[in-house]
């Protein structure tokens, strides 16, 4: 699986060890803005219907340009979706 890494409060975990990519992580996106990772975050009221969550993720430039390796970038994230 991923695990945190990167500068502190941009929440960036790490790609898989089967990746071939190196010198970047993965960020979540929740509404365009970084999602915390091991916390719980209000997301919003659930309606009748479709209910977008609003997710995305993007890679994340960890190590310095030279360190850069291009190749199969994989990453494993479990989350947790409550209802109440």
């Amino acid at each position: 699986g991923s695990q945190p890494i990167g500068p502190v409060g941009e929440h960036v975990f790490s790609l898989t060890s089967d990746s071939d990519a190196r010198g970047m992580g993965i960020q979540m996106l929740h509404n365009g803005q970084p999602m915390p990772l091991n916390t719980e975050i209000g997301l919003r009221s659930v309606q009748d219907g479709t209910v977008p969550l609003n997710f995305e993720a993007r890679f994340y430039q960890t190590e310095p340009s030279s360190n850069l390796r291009a190749g199969l970038a994989k990453g494993a994230l479990n989350f947790t979706i409550r209802y109440r």
